[in-house]
């Protein structure tokens, strides 16, 4: 079990004063790759053996986003391995003890020079240090390919991040500046789950299909094919 404690930046929130969930998935991502090394198999291990973490799967579940200027005391522990596939789940308490937020989220390990996951378990070992149990995975998610297409997307330089890859938390990004801002101010996030088909690389160019509204389904198309698939609930 592992955990680290933050006070959310003025950085980290948007107009409402709320914890951004752009700004909660880097926090997932960064006690993630923390948690991993706590464990023994963190990137000093993978990535001399020319192995790359990636994600494939995310679901959140939220009670209270956190607040500016809040501390938080996020804990992560992986779950029982399936295959090759290494589930990784969170909860995120205020001071008081009281749970904010649970996630869940799956991750691979990929090749770094071929890009293939790897097929076979490399961590036997990771059966599992449960303290809430295991959480519910985030669900398969269809592509939404008969939607109109909402927006058209490159990726930049500054989306990449150090698997050479447009870092996961672009992703939410992307579907979140499709809805204005002054309706974001009339919601509260729910739910979330992301799926990640293939990866992006800087000059991609993607096509944001689906709909907004208090349930958002967004898929992002390369060359054709569902590069991600989002699901977000609001109240």
């Amino acid at each position: 079990m592992y955990h680290h404690e933050y006070e959310i930046a003025s950085t980290q929130v948007n107009a409402s004063r709320q914890l951004r969930l752009t700004s909660l998935l880097q926090i997932l991502q960064d006690v993630a790759i923390d948690g991993a090394e706590y464990v023994g198999v963190g990137t000093s291990v993978t990535y001399p053996m020319g192995l790359l973490w990636v994600i494939s799967r995310m679901k959140i579940e939220v009670t209270r986003m956190p607040s500016f200027q809040e501390k938080i005391d996020v804990y992560t522990y992986p779950g029982k391995t399936l295959g090759c596939f290494y589930p990784r789940h969170f909860v995120v308490y205020d001071m008081k003890g009281n749970v904010l937020i649970r996630a869940s989220s799956i991750w691979a390990l990929i090749h770094r020079d071929s890009r293939q996951i790897e097929p076979h378990n490399q961590f036997p070992f990771l059966t599992g240090e449960f303290h809430e149990g295991e959480l519910p995975r985030g669900e398969k998610l269809a592509a939404q390919s008969d939607a109109p297409t909402l927006e058209e997307r490159k990726i930049r330089y500054s989306d990449v991040d150090l698997n050479g890859h447009l870092n996961n938390t672009k992703y939410v990004e992307m579907v979140e500046d499709l809805i204005p801002g002054e309706e974001h101010a009339k919601r509260t996030l729910k739910s979330v789950t992301l799926n990640y088909e293939r990866e992006l690389h800087e000059h991609d160019v993607i096509l944001l299909k689906g709909q907004t509204g208090m349930l958002t389904e967004i898929t992002g198309f390369r060359d054709g094919l569902p590069a991600f698939e989002a699901k977000i609930e609001y109240i």
